[in-house]
């Protein structure tokens, strides 16, 4: 067990260091970085949703809601008030949280497919807000000229998060926040009583478990996360129209967390790292490009029911079985 938690180590730390030097190693190839931002927002997005769905078995539609409205939250603060970065940052979690607190109050009370739908029903108003609040959200033609967020440090001085590199570390940064938030809370008690929530219930209830409460904390705090990654997102991308609250953010998050092991934090950011880093490979193929994907993605699900995480740990095991069957005959 020591001698795994070891090698656990070592691979987290060889990651991290790979993930430091990225930039360096894409200097002249500033696409390949582009992609390396979307991956660590996308990343980041999933994880959020993963503690939701993945952990607690909420499916919840309305998640990339709250990132959209982290995004608008970032695009009005910034360009038409001129708050400080870091407050607007805030005020796209505390955005996206009072948008899963609206919603969950009386939604998790409703049994799971109604949730489902009373979650879809808030992600489609979104989008009709979007477009009808012309004067907040500039309407269908979005609002243009995010500016470069800039933080001003006590001893550094003022940091301006300009240039791809800069958005790299930002979003790497706020990435591995994430993870480690989603660590601390499933290593946890919290951890192992939303797992109890998932499997069952009222098993959960019948032992005292708020399934209210717990459902509720998770709920706003995953949303709260995704629209901290829609502030970051919006200022990378610049600009934020109607077509944040489009259903590919939807679909590009279930492939994510579902293709790379719901309810697992590796397989969440290898589900991230394929399935962004894949439908850029396929634009190769642009005519072809959707059907090639859903082929990918329904050949994951055929041959890895448990997504990528699972498989890898399925092949672990049986390595580490023949491993000790030879060691044994020996």
């Amino acid at each position: 067990m020591q001698k795994n938690k070891k090698y656990g180590a070592l691979v987290w730390l060889f990651i991290l260091v790979a993930c430091f030097l990225a930039p360096n190693l894409l200097k002249q190839a500033p696409y390949e970085l582009h992609i390396l931002v979307l991956t660590c927002l996308f990343a980041a997005l999933g994880m959020s949703f993963n503690l939701v769905w993945g952990y607690t078995g909420l499916l919840s539609l309305s998640h990339t809601a709250s990132f959209g409205i982290g995004a608008y939250a970032a695009a009005v603060l910034s360009t038409k008030i001129g708050i400080p970065f870091w407050m607007e940052f805030l005020a796209s979690g505390i955005g996206g949280g009072l948008a899963a607190l609206l919603i969950g109050i009386p939604a998790l009370r409703m049994a799971k497919s109604s949730f489902v739908m009373v979650t879809l029903a808030f992600f489609l108003i979104c989008y009709v807000v979007a477009n009808q609040w012309v004067a907040v959200t500039d309407g269908p033609a979005g609002i243009h000229s995010i500016p470069a967020p800039s933080i001003l440090l006590p001893v550094v001085g003022l940091i301006n998060i300009a240039g791809r590199q800069a958005y790299y570390y930002s979003s790497l940064s706020f990435l591995a926040f994430v993870v480690f938030v989603a660590l601390r809370i499933t290593r946890s008690r919290v951890g192992r009583v939303l797992v109890a929530i998932r499997e069952d219930e009222v098993l959960a209830q019948s032992v005292g478990v708020n399934i209210f409460k717990y459902k509720l904390m998770i709920f706003i705090l995953g949303s709260s996360m995704a629209g901290m990654v829609g502030n970051l997102f919006a200022h990378y991308i610049g600009v934020v129209g109607p077509d944040i609250f489009d259903f590919f953010f939807v679909v590009r998050v279930l492939i994510i967390v579902i293709a790379g092991g719901a309810g697992t934090i590796v397989g969440v950011l290898v589900g991230a790292v394929v399935f962004t880093i894949m439908p850029e490979v396929l634009r190769i193929a642009s005519e072809l490009r959707e059907f090639m994907f859903a082929i990918v993605f329904t050949l994951v699900m055929l041959y890895m029911p448990t997504g990528i995480a699972g498989k890898w740990k399925d092949l672990y095991i049986f390595v580490e079985r023949k491993i000790r069957h030879a060691s044994s005959a020996n």
